[in-house]
């Protein structure tokens, strides 16, 4: 039994809004992409402090924000506070929190791939509709090029 196959015609100003959207939504992606890349970094640098504070008795420096670090002095660093809502926060075990932590790691990372992945396919649909719009430009330069080659003839 053979298949019909379904033809979508579309106006070359459908086109440029099709290319419109598919970049806006690629924008879009690499804007996610980006934030879930700093809270990656973010998250692996928590951890990697909390997995220092365990071994260390001594000063350390700590951001306090707006580049401005402040000497603290740490002694026998066995509990910390993360935060669980807006302004509040849940004081536990450093090795809980760096569990935690590992597991936000992990979920951060396959957001990431997924994100990276609608991306890419994202950037696969632009590049496809780009090239049937310079396809069309192309034709329609042709064309304009034939008919000054052969510009029409008056009959007597």
């Amino acid at each position: 039994m053979a298949e019909e196959q379904k033809q979508l015609q579309l106006t070359e100003k459908q086109l440029i809004q099709m290319a419109q959207q598919e970049e806006a939504e690629f924008n879009a992606k690499n804007a996610v992409s980006e934030n879930l890349g700093r809270m990656l970094l973010e998250t692996i640098k928590a951890k990697e402090v909390l997995e220092e504070l365990k071994k260390t008795d001594g000063k350390i420096m700590v951001s306090v924000g707006a580049t401005v670090l402040i000497e603290a002095e740490i002694k026998k660093a066995t509990k910390c506070k993360r935060g669980v809502a807006e302004g509040t926060y849940k004081e536990e075990n450093i090795d809980e929190t760096i569990k935690w932590l590992f597991e936000k790691e992990e979920k951060i990372k396959e957001q990431f791939a997924a994100v990276q992945k609608q991306a890419a396919e994202s950037n696969d649909r632009l590049t496809n509709i780009v090239g049937i719009l310079k396809q069309i430009e192309n034709e329609k330069t042709r064309q304009a090029t034939r008919k000054m080659q052969n510009p029409p003839t008056l009959s007597k």
